[in-house]
């Protein structure tokens, strides 16, 4: 799901000879991956919806011009032409022929809030695993589509940088003891002891380049 960069390397990664038959992508309510694999729509929403896996809350994923350019055998002309159209009107409507071979290599499913929640209950209870809710989407994905040959999933991110996702699925109990427990994360655990630094403001300079510079140095 979200900006399809995994999806995208693993299809490249198909092409250079990786064993794989197909690619399934799980998309949150923001679906417009779904649509293109299953209908051949490639159509922009008109409004983004507000999702608990907010990283992949994206309305035109980019590496979907990756996808097409390999999917078409590189043919950067063919792929130009589509994606003009794409800028100018907001919808690209996938010719039948190009619909049908992207079907024989991906396919998806749209997995909403409670799909995800499901899910990441399931890999809890089954797995003993607590994915983060984009891997949960993956999950849902997963779950929600036949499989008769084993499986590999993206784990996309840690569980621990979504504490309001993980309590909505799991509730304020599971996350207390994932927090107290050896699987959250040092690095992310020692930030607790740490005090906050009060928000500095920048203010821009002459020129664009002189900001960089500007802030560079400040930073550094």
């Amino acid at each position: 799901g979200g900006a399809l960069g995994n999806t995208a390397a693993a299809f490249m990664a198909k092409e250079m000879g990786l064993p794989v038959q197909r690619l399934i992508c799980g998309v949150n309510q923001n679906d417009i991956t779904h649509r293109t694999i299953s209908k051949g729509e490639f159509h922009r929403h008109e409004c983004m919806f507000k999702t608990l896996s907010d990283a992949i809350n994206i309305q035109v994923p980019y590496n979907m011009e990756r996808i097409f350019y390999y999917l078409t055998g590189e043919d950067r002309l063919l792929v130009k032409s589509w994606m003009e159209q794409m800028d100018c009107t907001s919808q690209l409507t996938l010719p039948e022929a190009w619909h049908q071979k992207m079907q024989q290599i991906f396919a998806s499913a749209r997995i909403d809030d409670d799909a995800m929640c499901e899910a990441m209950k399931r890999s809890v209870a089954e797995f003993g695993y607590l994915p983060c809710p984009h891997t949960a989407v993956a999950l849902g994905a997963h779950f929600a589509t036949p499989a008769d040959v084993p499986r590999v999933i993206f784990a996309t991110a840690s569980p621990c940088k979504f504490q309001s996702s993980v309590t909505t699925a799991l509730g304020q109990e599971t996350w207390k003891n994932y927090e107290d427990s050896s699987n959250f994360p040092p690095s992310a655990r020692s930030l607790f002891s740490k005090e906050e630094t009060e928000p500095e403001r920048f203010s821009a300079r002459d020129t664009l380049n002189n900001s960089q510079d500007a802030w560079e140095l400040r930073l550094r």
